[in-house]
């Protein structure tokens, strides 16, 4: 499946018409968050968002209020809010978690979100694999996880070490960020996991 990926768009209209370009060739959407400015407008382009015509899948970001956004996209059919979710779309497993992008840990994600996504993730997994399908992990963050080129600001590494030893023990195949736009297209390959930083233009990923 090829999956549109993008975050930080902050209402850009030169973005948005790249991503409407992009959305097109994609068979699902992931947005990662700041797609606003302090949440001005919101409304507006999460109707544009729903109007591409495509499933997409939502966190919040820094920018945004999480409950604000999770009720504004009931009212649109082709988006949904995963923030603390665990979603199955075919063979794919989307875990998401919004807002931050500030803290070095986070003991929510410890203690409470992360268990609940291993439980998630487990079950599809099961169901996915009794299905003779090889099933894929994908976890959206707003914030980055820490240690890697998409959490880079000149020599200083500012991402979430919860985020990491999540993605580092749980053997996730992807994991999405933004926030950092010094980072913006930035790809790194650690271990059993791809780190990407999409930016507001997006990047189509073939999974």
């Amino acid at each position: 499946m090829k999956v549109f990926v993008f975050a930080d768009m902050h209402g850009s209209e030169t973005a948005f018409k790249k991503i409407e370009i992009k959305a097109k060739q994609a068979g699902l959407l992931l947005c990662g968050g700041d797609f606003t400015i302090f949440g001005q407008k919101q409304n507006q382009i999460l109707k544009r968002i729903n109007d591409l015509g495509k499933l997409c899948l939502l966190i919040h970001g820094n920018h945004e209020n999480a409950s604000e956004v999770e009720e504004q996209c009931k009212k649109y059919k082709n988006i949904l809010f995963i923030h603390k979710k665990v979603v199955r779309i075919g063979y794919l497993i989307f875990m998401g978690y919004g807002g931050d992008g500030f803290s070095l840990r986070d003991k929510n994600f410890e203690t409470i979100f992360g268990p609940r996504f291993i439980i998630g993730m487990k079950k599809y997994k099961e169901n996915i694999e009794k299905e003779a399908k090889k099933p894929k992990t994908i976890l959206m963050v707003h914030g980055p996880p820490y240690g890697s080129k998409v959490d880079a600001i000149e020599d200083q590494h500012c991402g979430n070490k919860s985020y990491r030893d999540f993605y580092l023990k749980n053997k996730i195949d992807y994991v999405f960020s933004g926030h950092i736009h010094e980072s913006a297209g930035a790809v790194e390959h650690i271990k059993n996991t791809t780190l990407m930083n999409p930016g507001p233009f997006g990047v189509i990923v073939e999974m």
